[in-house]
């Protein structure tokens, strides 16, 4: 177990004021290592899990690095510098790159996705049953960001499924990976770039993000820890080349957290207006009538998604999350905020699990920051 901060992380400035910490369901944990040891190494034999990567940020006690567990067969022990598959955790890499690309008038998220494409929309693999849907133009980038693209969930169009609107672009949230890989497509038409290329460039590079990557990358294979299988649907590949930004992103549990915790302080970065919405703007979801494509948790008030986040505000506290519990890993984010959205805590968990593995994020989220509250069902975390 490793407890001091990564030396490049980016802490925030000593002139600035911690903002006064008023939790009422988040509890401010000592973190009792060896406790927290002993609890998790039982865990993990319990849940099937081989490796695990835990890395917390306090406003007040620091920087926490936790990791327990093997790379793979060898027994080698993993770091804060081994790679894991992140899944779904790609979405808010992503949407935070288009804001950037938003900022630097490279690509307009207001503006029709189609207008990016060097075709039609109906000319590509998947989308022929969208010809002549006068709904194409009103898909914006935005919209797809926030799982309002009117698409349904987990279709991939390059394998041949068609892909059609379930609901009118806007009307309402659901989730849809098939629209963030159109979003993809629209971007490295448009630019002439690989989004692996871009995100390196414009989100890894300036965050001293040294181990991720849209792609599996050769240098990684000498310290990985990835799951036993692909995804059910092949929304993950292990192809050099081609990334997936609903779901390819390999990183490290510090790298995340540095990006975690950078992104939520004012930088010169990024305009107001962006860094802003990034984390404010977003769609109400209402629990009760969701479609059924989302595995839905009942009866949640102040649910929300904004731009690649899920937002849980219940009382005394601003939640941002995102997560996945998929074959061969699980894996979750939280951030719990001022309102002025300084980061006064963030958490990020990756692990490797086996085939037959049930859930246990509630269990860290409970035992090591307090946090009972978070919608883990209604993320599918069942």
């Amino acid at each position: 177990m490793e407890t001091s901060p990564p030396a490049e992380h980016n802490q925030p400035s000593a002139e600035v004021a911690p903002p006064p910490l008023s939790w009422k369901t988040i509890q401010r944990k000592k973190i009792d290592y060896e406790k927290t040891r002993e609890f998790l190494l039982d865990l993990m034999k319990e849940h099937g899990v081989t490796a695990l990567s835990i890395a917390i940020s306090d406003r007040v006690d620091g920087v926490t690095l936790i990791n327990l567990g093997n790379r793979d067969s060898s027994g080698k022990p993993i770091t804060h510098k081994t790679v894991f598959q992140a899944g779904r955790i790609s979405q808010p890499i992503f949407a935070w790159l288009m804001m950037k690309l938003d900022d630097e008038g490279i690509f307009d998220i207001d503006k029709p996705v189609v207008e990016y494409l060097k075709n039609p929309l109906s000319g590509y693999p998947g989308y022929k049953g969208l010809e002549g849907d006068p709904r194409c133009r009103k898909l914006t980038g935005r919209l797809i960001l926030c799982h309002q693209s009117g698409f349904p969930i987990s279709k991939n169009g390059d394998q041949g499924q068609s892909i059609e609107f379930i609901r009118t672009p806007g009307e309402r949230f659901g989730f849809s990976d098939a629209a963030y890989r159109l979003l993809q497509l629209a971007v490295e038409e448009s630019t002439g770039k690989k989004i692996s290329e871009l995100a390196k460039e414009k989100v890894f590079s300036p965050h001293s993000m040294t181990n991720t990557s849209f792609v599996r990358e050769p240098r990684f294979e000498d310290d990985i820890a990835v799951g036993r299988g692909h995804h059910s649907d092949s929304i993950i590949t292990d192809d050099q080349n081609n990334a997936d930004v609903a779901a390819s992103l390999y990183t490290t549990s510090e790298d995340l957290l540095k990006f975690l915790w950078n992104i939520t302080y004012p930088t010169a970065e990024m305009s107001t207006e962006n860094s802003s919405s990034y984390f404010s703007k977003m769609v109400v979801i209402d629990t009760e009538s969701i479609d059924s494509d989302v595995k839905a948790q009942k009866g949640i008030k102040g649910l929300g998604w904004s731009q690649g986040w899920g937002k849980y505000t219940p009382p005394g506290l601003y939640m941002t999350f995102h997560g996945g519990r998929e074959y061969g890993y699980e894996n979750f984010v939280s951030l719990y905020t001022s309102i002025r959205y300084n980061c006064l805590k963030a958490i990020v968990i990756l692990s490797v699990t086996s085939e037959n593995s049930t859930t246990f994020m509630g269990r860290i989220l409970d035992e090591l920051i307090g946090d009972t509250f978070c919608p883990l069902e209604w993320m599918g975390f069942k």
